[in-house]
C-alpha cells in the first residue's frame, strides 16, 4: 500500500492512475501464480504426495521469491511499455515494497527461515538471534533472515529513490528499474548464506544463489545499456 499511495501521488491524470492500478492487479497475479509454482517445483518431493496442498496457500505457505519477482516484473513491463512507460520504476519499486510484505509475513508463516544459533556461536550471531518458528512450526533460536531481507530491501527502496540531483548521471541511475533489481540480487545472495530452508545446491551455492547471480549479471547489462544511451 505504501508504495501504490507513493506511485498514484505522481500521478497527474485519471488515465495514469488507472494504468498504474491495472499494472499492479495484473503483475501480483503473476507473481503470485508464478511464485506458487516456483515454490512447488523447488519441493516436488513433498507436493506430489501432497498435491491438494499445493493451492492452500495458508497450509503450506510459502512462494518463489525469484519466480514472482520475474514474472511479476515481466507483466507489469509487458503492460506499462505500450500505454505508459515511464511508470514502470513505480511499479518496480510497488513490487519492492510487496517484497518487504512478504518477507515479514514468512516470519509467522515459517518460510524463508535462518539457521538455528546458540551462544556457543559467534556472538553477533547470539545477539541478533530470535526465537521464530521453522517450516514445521518449531521454535529455536536462529537467524532473523526474514527480517534481514526486508530491512535490505528498503534499504535499496531508500538508495534508489530518485530525489533531484545536479549530476545527470546519478538522476539517470537512479531512474533506471534495474538498480533495484541489483540491488535485490546482491542482497538476497548474502542472505541465502544465512537460510536453513530447504533448497537443491549446486557447486557448492543454492539455487537461489545461482538465480541471483544471473538476475543480477541482466540487471547490470541492462543498466550499463540504459547508462551509456544518449538521454
Amino acid at each position: 500500500m505504501i508504495g501504490l499511495i507513493l506511485a498514484l501521488r505522481k500521478c497527474n491524470t485519471l488515465a495514469q492512475v488507472l494504468t498504474i492500478l491495472q499494472a499492479c492487479i495484473l503483475a501480483s497475479i503473476a507473481a503470485i501464480v508464478a511464485g506458487r509454482l516456483g515454490f512447488i517445483l523447488l519441493h516436488f518431493d513433498y507436493f506430489q504426495d501432497h498435491l491438494h496442498e499445493s493451492i492452500k496457500l495458508m497450509q503450506t505457505p510459502g512462494l518463489s521469491e525469484h519466480a514472482a519477482l520475474l514474472a511479476g516484473w515481466w507483466a507489469g513491463w509487458r503492460y506499462l511499455r505500450p500505454r505508459q512507460p515511464n511508470q514502470f520504476g513505480d511499479l518496480a519499486r510497488i513490487m519492492l515494497w510487496i517484497g518487504i510484505g512478504a518477507a515479514l509475513g514468512c516470519i509467522e508463516a515459517g518460510c524463508g527461515y535462518g539457521i538455528e544459533v546458540w551462544p556457543t556461536d559467534h556472538a553477533l550471531a547470539w545477539a541478533i538471534s530470535v526465537d521464530w518458528p521453522d517450516a514445521y512450526t518449531v521454535s529455536n533460536p536462529r537467524l532473523p533472515t526474514q527480517l534481514l531481507l526486508a530491512l535490505w530491501l528498503l534499504a535499496s527502496l531508500v538508495i534508489t529513490w530518485r530525489s533531484p540531483s545536479p549530476f545527470q548521471f546519478q538522476h539517470r541511475l537512479r531512474q533506471s528499474p534495474a538498480l533495484l533489481l541489483v540491488c535485490f540480487a546482491i542482497g538476497d545472495f548474502a542472505i541465502q548464506f544465512l537460510r536453513a530452508d530447504a533448497m537443491p545446491i549446486f557447486a557448492g551455492l543454492r539455487l537461489s544463489q545461482w538465480l541471483d547471480l544471473g538476475l543480477g549479471l541482466y540487471a547490470i547489462v541492462d543498466l550499463t545499456i540504459s547508462l551509456t544511451m544518449r538521454p
